[in-house]
């Protein structure tokens, strides 16, 4: 999210519709999914799924709507948080 940006969306559509919409074409309930975002846009997927995650850096809408924080983003936040998540994978 960035005040030079913008997200063009169909009325009632967002993260969280789109998502949902994933989880019921994989047969996947909404607590078993991860989320991370770091802008308002992002709070409705993050409320949505069961283990979400703000960036440490990221908006105040999104903050409250996450179940936790994680690293800021740059560098390297997303890997930092993959690596805790799954250090089976991304060792």
């Amino acid at each position: 999210y960035h005040v030079t940006g913008c997200d063009i969306l169909r009325a009632g559509q967002d993260k969280a519709t789109g998502l949902q919409a994933l989880l019921d074409h994989l047969g996947l309930a909404a607590a078993d999914c991860v989320a991370v975002g770091d802008g308002p846009n992002d709070a409705g997927m993050l409320a949505l799924a069961g283990r979400s995650y703000c960036m440490a850096d990221g908006m105040k809408t999104a903050k409250a709507a996450a179940k936790a924080l994680a690293p800021a983003a740059a560098p390297d936040g997303i890997a930092q948080l993959c690596r805790s998540l799954w250090p089976e994978i991304f060792r």
